[in-house]
């Protein structure tokens, strides 16, 4: 007499949902062929009144798996202490492309039987088809490690292990494109005259058109290369990009190259962050500036908001201004509230800025106010940010300016931007941009508004 073949992995998996591993391998033994299904199995004794569950065929399509969710949900007033139904009623969800929904009935059967290998087969899949990789590996990694799994389901889920862990490196490239109008392109204040003090006399001199705001269209490129990595405490990014902005006033048009590091790492009650970050920028076809930076930041998740605290150390170098050179150190506190698809961040923060090289005002002390809004619309998201800071010089900024005084500063930044995902790699994304400055020397008195739109194209 031929031996049968060992019955399907995906019966296995749900007959799991009544018994312990070391009982259902010792049924799973005695299966013939014939046994079509196995989850018209007994339930749990604590639910006498729960119905019995569904006879499952082999390998359900999605339009049975619909079935057998609106006969499962139909009854789930009557199961709710029984384990095997909620795992089959999450798996149902599952398969029946209600992923979301399928988390909540798995967690509950493993909850009612921390011992249920169906729910915690299906409940690994349904984490990692909600983009929680890291959680399924882990879920996955503790049924390998049961020593009552059947040889037969320790290849098949090995396997999906060894799948999911080569995900944990991830490689992401993206380039953008967009156009706009900018009706500041130079960024100077709008003067038609200057007032200069010599010898205490005030000397007018009237600027010429190049002095004043130039407005007109630009456009710009950026292009970025990422590599994240998730560890079982977290995760890192090596990021490099390049970027360019181009427009009819070709002497303000701004080139960079940058790289970066980040890493997170979870901890029991938040997560601690660090970053490396430099950056090398070019302006009017020269280099101007490389800018270097680092930060550490800790969050402590709460109920509704999660808090947090971040440093950050950063350094100027220009090559052709050294009096420009200079160093900073930031504090920040701020809070984070609400979900994902809808978070405000608020932030207050401080910091010193330090002339290395006799620059004109010496050193400067920032103090900064800001909130961002994220709201998902439909399928795409609104993210809106706006910032008020003042910065005031140590000593003044030059004799020939209102006879030497002190510089302060006070600016206003605001955006609404727009992104909409119109395919899998392909994104469209939109911007207002408003900036005000107000200052006691007129020479600094400055305001901008701009917009665009553009794509991403990621792959």
């Amino acid at each position: 007499m031929q031996k049968p073949n060992p019955p399907s992995i995906y019966n296995i998996f749900r007959y799991f949902s009544c018994l312990p591993f070391f009982s259902a391998m010792t049924f799973i033994l005695g299966l013939s062929l014939n046994s079509s299904y196995l989850l018209a199995a007994p339930h749990s004794i604590t639910s006498p009144s729960c119905p019995s569950l569904p006879e499952i065929k082999h390998q359900p399509s999605t339009s049975q798996w619909i079935e057998i969710r609106q006969q499962l949900g139909a009854q789930l007033n009557y199961c709710l202490n029984d384990s095997a139904f909620f795992a089959l009623y999450g798996a149902s969800l599952l398969h029946s492309g209600l992923t979301a929904q399928s988390i909540e009935y798995l967690e509950r059967a493993l909850l009612l039987n921390p011992n249920n290998g169906s729910a915690l087969i299906d409940y690994s899949e349904a984490l990692y088809k909600s983009d929680q990789l890291l959680a399924a590996i882990q879920v996955n990694d503790q049924i390998l490690s049961r020593h009552d799994l059947p040889e037969y389901l320790r290849v098949p889920l090995t396997e999906r292990g060894k799948e999911w862990g080569n995900q944990r490196i991830e490689w992401q490239n993206k380039v953008s494109l967009a156009s706009g109008y900018h009706d500041n392109l130079n960024g100077v204040a709008n003067l038609k005259d200057l007032i200069l003090t010599f010898d205490d006399r005030d000397i007018i001199v009237r600027l010429d058109e190049n002095s004043r705001p130039i407005a007109g269209d630009y456009q710009t490129i950026n292009a970025s290369s990422q590599r994240s990595k998730l560890f079982d405490d977290g995760f890192s990014r090596f990021s490099v990009n390049v970027s360019s902005r181009t427009s009819e006033l070709s002497r303000v048009d701004t080139d960079s190259v940058g790289l970066s590091y980040e890493k997170e790492t979870l901890l029991v009650d938040g997560s601690f962050i660090w970053d490396l970050d430099s950056q090398y920028v070019f302006f009017g076809g020269k280099g101007l500036y490389l800018s270097s930076s680092s930060s550490a930041s800790r969050y402590w998740r709460q109920e509704r908001c999660s808090t947090y605290v971040t440093t950050e150390g950063r350094s100027l170098y220009f090559p052709d201004q050294p009096q420009s050179n200079e160093m900073a150190l930031e504090l920040q506190w701020g809070a984070l509230c609400g979900p994902s698809n809808n978070q405000i961040d608020l932030s207050f923060s401080v910091a010193h800025n330090e002339s290395l090289d006799h620059r004109p005002g010496g050193d400067r002390f920032i103090q900064e106010l800001a909130l961002q809004w994220k709201k998902s619309i439909g399928n795409g998201f609104l993210l809106s940010e706006i910032s008020f800071s003042t910065t005031n010089d140590e000593k003044g900024y030059n004799p020939l300016l209102s006879n030497n005084e002190i510089r302060s500063v006070n600016t206003t930044n605001a955006s609404v931007r727009f992104f909409y995902p119109l395919s899998k790699h392909l994104m469209l994304q939109s911007g207002l941009y408003y900036q005000g400055q107000d200052s006691n020397l007129s020479l600094f008195e400055t305001q901008s508004k701009s917009a665009d739109i553009g794509f991403t194209f990621s792959f």
